[in-house]
């Protein structure tokens, strides 16, 4: 997810060092807000499991209004193949509703279940390109010193 929105310009920096960077400067931002009295709306500072569930909240928030992305523009086909699915098959015991009658809620959730879709294929490319072999040999080489 994090090369995803380095790819696309959302963030700089897409490596667990650039995740600690933007971790420790908002919590930063936060603690000078709070000793100026300033209002701090939220945590008043982020753990690191914290931040990467509120950033990667953003992040997919960013990607999916971006209309920009082709993976989040739809077509009708889509729309009416998702509307099929049991998640929105007669929809508040309505049945028959239509796309149009759904409204842009749908599109949303179409949008998010499309960009799970591309962060689950991503992650699955990513593991194919992994050497297991080599990273457990890594790992008992550095553990035993």
């Amino acid at each position: 997810m994090y090369s995803l929105a380095e790819e696309r310009g959302y963030i700089e920096d897409g490596s667990y060092q650039g995740i600690l960077e933007r971790l420790e400067k908002e919590n930063t931002l936060r603690a000078a807000k709070i000793e100026r009295g300033e209002v701090v709306y939220g945590l008043t500072s982020f753990s690191l499991a914290q931040w990467m569930d509120y950033e990667e909240g953003i992040l997919q928030e960013t990607f999916c209004n971006d209309l920009e992305n082709k993976e989040m523009q739809l077509t009708d086909e889509e729309r009416n193949e998702f509307l099929g699915t049991e998640e929105w098959e007669d929809q508040d015991g309505i049945p028959g509703i239509t796309v149009e009658e759904l409204g842009v809620g749908f599109d949303q959730e179409l949008r998010k279940a499309k960009y799970a879709n591309l962060i689950e294929q991503r992650a699955e490319e990513a593991e194919l390109l992994i050497d297991e072999d080599a990273v457990y040999k890594f790992t008992l080489q550095n553990l035993t010193g």
